[in-house]
């Protein structure tokens, strides 16, 4: 008996605790979330990514370029005598559509045919042939830094895709079907007679 009235005694102290908010412990007390989330700043941040953006001011050239079919040390590059400094550079060939980021330098020996000199790497990337004069578009590249919403970025810094179809795969179990089907029969095995040993 002594028991239940410490209970109820108890349930009742609770009770009135709980509607007076002020009496009870910090962590029981009810937060106003509300004036929270309006304090707290926001989480989204704008990050920098940097990429490669044409530079025509500093160098571009559109004309005959060669590559004399040696094997050329260094990688991808160009080599032209109007340049004062090496630069990055995108190089085009217009007549297929390819193109190839690679280094510009200078060219310090005038050999005779066009004042592009292309390296084995880079004509092998264009498709150009050896011996050849093709038409190149050369341009500088710089380096800069654009914001970037991290919500709405792509992986690979790639834009989203306008249209996306999405079309359902044959069942495995169809194409194998079709697989045994398309396979011709194999003729019969005839049965291998006994013979009887001689006596």
């Amino acid at each position: 008996m002594a028991r239940r009235i410490l209970a109820a005694s108890s349930a009742l102290v609770l009770l009135a605790a709980c509607e007076n908010g002020a009496e009870m412990p910090g962590f029981l007390q009810k937060r106003d979330t509300g004036d929270a989330q309006a304090a707290t700043p926001s989480n989204r941040s704008v990050t920098l990514v940097e990429r490669d953006v044409e530079a025509p001011n500093v160098f571009q050239i559109t004309e005959a370029g060669l590559w004399d079919g040696r094997p050329s040390l260094g990688g991808v590059w160009v080599a032209h005598p109007d340049v004062n400094d090496p630069e990055r550079v995108i190089i085009r060939n217009p007549s297929n559509g390819k193109f190839v980021i690679g280094a510009l330098f200078r060219k310090e020996r005038s050999n005779p045919g066009p004042r592009l000199q292309v390296s084995s790497d880079a004509a092998s990337a264009l498709s150009l042939v050896a011996g050849q004069p093709t038409n190149l578009n050369v341009t500088a590249l710089r380096r800069e830094e654009t914001p970037q919403d991290p919500e709405n970025a792509q992986p690979g810094g790639l834009d989203a895709p306008d249209d996306v179809i999405a079309t359902d795969l044959d069942p495995i179990e169809d194409l194998a079907t079709a697989a045994i089907d398309d396979t011709p029969a194999a003729a019969p095995r005839r049965p291998r007679r006994h013979r009887r040993p001689r006596r």
